[in-house]
């Protein structure tokens, strides 16, 4: 079958109003993966196996505590997120300390678990404490000169996910920039920030970066640190990193309003069918099982020319949403002559 057809469009669309009537279709933020090229989120099902390694330019980063005479040492593969920082986070049940390192006029704080991360440099342990000491501090912000950040309360919030096999123990968190970040950011009612615009490039508001592509903007960012003050170091960090499986652009994340569908009511309906099959071999039948349990609600909308014209038209005074669920029930709907399109897919279907 071909996607763009419009007997497949249809055949989708009678499947999405179905879903409507259910009550499983929402409309949502999220932080999603994004490519800047082709200008449209991705699904899991996309991202599976998209990853590969690619060396970015990393940064371990020193910022002053305002109730601690104290900096405190941040790490990120991504520096063109900390436009959109809002917090750090710290994990109250490990240790952390205080150090004195050498060539630093004040001491620098990290967790105990990464004094590695020191390298060869001179340091003396001079106190050691549990992370939730830290929590409730405030922090001045990591890029100045950004007008977006000075409604941000800057502060260190509890995070037990924080794991200390990388990084100095204390993590950068931006909402608007990555899928944990946003969850946590609604948990605890953090401003978010979006500092990008579908192309991949900063948005009003952020000063210096504004029209510039996030993508090329690190070394910049670096510079920037380093005239501040707040460098400790750069290299190059070797990770696995996820591209666009259409045209291999790295990708972004970033926050979007897409549609989805919820797998709450159709999950158990699911897991009873898949028992009902007879899996060669068997160990299939338990990946499926295994993979409907987890399974989270399913992203159906994408951007520009990609995936399926949703049907879905939400009233911009009341908010009422119409899902069409047929090509009669779009004549009914629409002044314009449905039958003269090309085919029901974008850009004709706008």
């Amino acid at each position: 079958y071909y996607t763009h057809h419009d007997s497949n469009i249809l055949g989708i669309w009678y499947f999405l109003k179905k879903c409507y009537e259910n009550g499983w279709i929402y409309q949502s933020q999220l932080a999603m993966p994004w490519c800047p090229r082709c200008g449209t989120s991705l699904s899991e099902h996309e991202m599976a196996g998209s990853y590969k390694k690619i060396k970015h330019l990393s940064v371990f980063i020193k910022l002053f505590l305002k109730e601690r005479n104290a900096h405190i040492l941040v790490w990120t593969t991504t520096p063109w997120t900390l436009a959109a920082n809002v917090a750090l986070a710290v994990n109250p049940n490990l240790e952390y300390c205080e150090v004195k390192v050498e060539g630093e006029e004040i001491p620098v704080i990290l967790c105990s678990d990464t004094l590695h991360i020191l390298k060869k440099k001179r340091y003396k342990v001079i106190n050691r404490f549990p992370g939730k000491e830290l929590v409730g501090l405030r922090y001045e912000p990591i890029l100045s000169g950004l007008e977006v950040q000075k409604q941000v309360v800057h502060r260190i919030i509890a995070w037990d996910a924080v794991d200390p096999s990388e990084g100095s123990g204390i993590v950068h968190i931006a909402p608007g920039c990555g899928r944990e970040d946003y969850e946590l950011g609604v948990e605890l009612n953090l401003a978010v920030l979006s500092p990008v615009d579908d192309e991949g490039t900063y948005v009003s508001g952020y000063g210096w970066l504004e029209g510039k592509e996030a993508s090329s903007s690190a070394e910049e960012i670096v510079a920037h640190l380093k005239q501040n003050n707040k460098l400790f170091y750069h290299y190059m960090h070797e990770h696995s990193y996820p591209i666009c499986w259409r045209c291999k652009s790295e990708l972004i994340f970033r926050l979007v309003s897409e549609w989805f569908i919820s797998c709450k009511d159709i999950r158990p309906a699911m897991i009873k069918a898949n028992a009902k099959i007879r899996w060669q071999p068997e160990f299939i039948g338990k990946r499926m099982e295994d993979w409907l349990k987890n399974m989270g609600d399913w992203c159906i909308s994408r951007k520009r020319f990609w995936g399926l014209p949703l049907p879905f038209y939400k009233c911009p005074f009341c908010g009422k949403l119409t899902v069409v669920g047929s090509l009669n029930e779009l004549r009914e709907l629409s002044e314009d002559d449905i039958d003269s399109l090309p085919e029901l897919h974008r850009p004709w279907i706008d």
